[in-house]
């Protein structure tokens, strides 16, 4: 009997451990605990002007029914790498109506939160955005956005995973955004005249009913995306096109050291949609990127580039890997709109051939690494064969932090061709962390002068205290000076490289700090 009665005990002092907290509609605010998880939302809810709501990581909101979760105050929902916090639904096969910033407080915070079983209703701007609908300014990191729906037969549902409205600014990254869908954009869109950057981030698996199933840039808006996987998105009737990535008319963009691939599309442009820009703004610049396997009905398997009559100018497309696409016409490049511009497409490895300075038509020799499948095999990293695309990128072109590859050292001499992989030290990171991409370190490494001859002083700024190795390199490869090996506290750091005994020509810094790795470029003049 007593061991019954302590096991009852036993029971109840676990279940008010972690006792549901009803959450009815209205206004909330204060301090959502762990003690107090599962929340059950009942109703739509709102951070107001001048509140503040925080949530614990570990926390679970669940919602009851279709109701949205507004902030239009601060909301804090900071999780852990250990810990998220989760929004999702609480019965099986319901749904309710996503997180909706509406010009928040912007030192809000959305960082490790998974957002989940989302799907929008309503007409007109209540079926934008799916997961997360951004008006204002607001930074999504380290979330997991999956499996939310952006579709409504009355209206245009757009950016099944995160929307930025007309106007707003945010920063996606570190996220894994995979399993949404919208009528437009997949798995994140930016209306007109916004200003994003997308970076470090898995986009993957995602759907555009009507079209571009991965990344949407609207009309007007400032962008830059590198360093992402975006794979496997497609469209299901190519209203327009872009599998991987439409910019439409974009003010300026910069698309970078990506790996886009195995996207669709049944209109053109299964990997990316460039469609108008104008030549009294930036340039659209897209560079590094790898562009494998992506599949257009109509044109375009790689890249598909549209232009308006009256453009005299056109895009800068350089240092890519283009290869293996698929499509009727144009398999890895088609050109589509008013009369032919001198295209502005150089240093490319393009399948087939394509003319333009420095462009080659050889196979680029992909190989397997420790991120994944498209190294390019090299004499120095143990392979038998020099993939052309190894120092093959624009001589003018500046150095990538990643490497191409297999063994992890960094990429030294002029740029490779296509995406650079994290290298040794930041690929443990990543992987430790479970991210698809990790960001190179903000060391701020500058040498002073620049050119020198034949000393410089070498700069830069360790957030934290740790060991540092600086090393001087030539373009071979080979170590030419040690200057930094030890123990460094925080703060400025500086060191004199005297190239006295070295010939004129081209040397790399290469620093590593507290897992970061950062090169820079030198030249010796005498």
């Amino acid at each position: 009997m007593r061991l019954v009665f302590s096991i009852v005990l036993l029971a109840l002092a676990f279940s008010s451990a972690h006792a549901d907290t009803i959450i009815p509609p209205g206004n909330v605010s204060g301090f959502w605990s762990l003690a107090g998880s599962p929340y059950l939302v009942r109703g739509e809810v709102l951070v107001a002007p001048g509140d503040t709501l925080t949530i614990e990581p570990g926390v679970q909101v669940r919602f009851t029914g279709m109701y949205k979760f507004r902030v239009q105050g601060r909301l804090v929902a900071g999780g852990t790498e250990q810990d998220s916090i989760y929004f999702r639904r609480h019965h099986p096969g319901q749904a309710w109506r996503g997180l909706r910033f509406e010009y928040a407080d912007t030192t809000s915070k959305l960082e490790y939160c998974c957002i989940e079983g989302v799907r929008a209703a309503g007409l007109y701007f209540e079926a934008w955005g799916g997961g997360v609908y951004i008006e204002g300014r607001m930074n999504v990191r380290h979330c997991t956005i999956t499996d939310n729906y952006a579709h409504v037969p009355q209206a245009f549902g757009t950016g099944g995973g995160v929307c930025f409205y007309e106007g707003s600014y945010g920063l996606v990254e570190y996220c894994h955004i995979v399993r949404n869908w919208a009528d437009s954009g997949g798995a994140i869109i930016t209306g007109i005249w916004c200003q994003v950057t997308i970076r470090y981030n898995c986009i993957e698996n995602n759907i555009g009913g009507i079209e571009t199933g991965g990344i949407y840039i609207g009309g007007g808006t400032r962008c830059i995306i590198h360093d992402n996987i975006i794979s496997n998105n497609r469209d299901l009737y190519g209203w327009d096109g872009g599998g991987g990535i439409t910019l439409w008319g974009p003010w300026t963009c910069e698309v970078y050291n990506n790996l886009i691939i195995n996207n669709g599309t049944y209109g053109v442009g299964g990997g990316v949609f460039l469609r108008y820009w104008h030549s009294n703004y930036d340039l659209p610049r897209i560079y590094n990127n790898t562009i494998v396997g992506n599949r257009a009905r109509e044109g375009g398997g790689g890249i598909y580039i549209l232009r308006m009559y009256y453009e005299t100018a056109s895009p800068l497309i350089f240092n890519n890997v283009i290869w293996g696409n698929q499509s009727p016409q144009g398999a890895q490049i088609m050109g589509g709109g008013g009369s032919p511009a001198p295209w502005n497409i150089t240093y490319n490895a393009v399948q087939g051939g394509w003319p333009g300075l420095g462009n080659i038509a050889a196979d680029p020799l992909f190989t397997a690494g420790p991120g994944g499948d498209f190294y390019l095999s090299q004499w120095e990293a143990g392979q038998p064969q020099q993939s052309p695309c190894v120092d093959g990128g624009d001589p003018a072109s500046w150095l990538l932090p990643g490497t191409t590859r297999t063994d992890g050292l960094p990429d030294l001499g002029v740029v490779d061709m296509g995406y650079h992989y994290p290298v040794q030290g930041e690929l443990a990171a990543a992987r430790e962390a479970n991210n698809p991409v990790l960001a190179p370190a903000a060391l701020s490494l500058a040498c002073s002068p620049n050119p020198f001859n034949p000393q410089t002083v070498a700069r830069f700024e360790m957030r934290d205290a740790g060991h540092v190795l600086l090393k001087v390199y030539n373009t071979a490869g080979r170590e030419v000076a040690t200057l930094m090996d030890g123990w460094r506290e925080a703060g400025s750091q500086e060191v004199m490289f005297d190239g006295s005994g070295l010939p004129s020509g081209i040397y790399f810094a290469r620093l590593e700090a507290n897992e970061h790795i950062q090169t820079l470029k030198l030249a010796l003049v005498k």
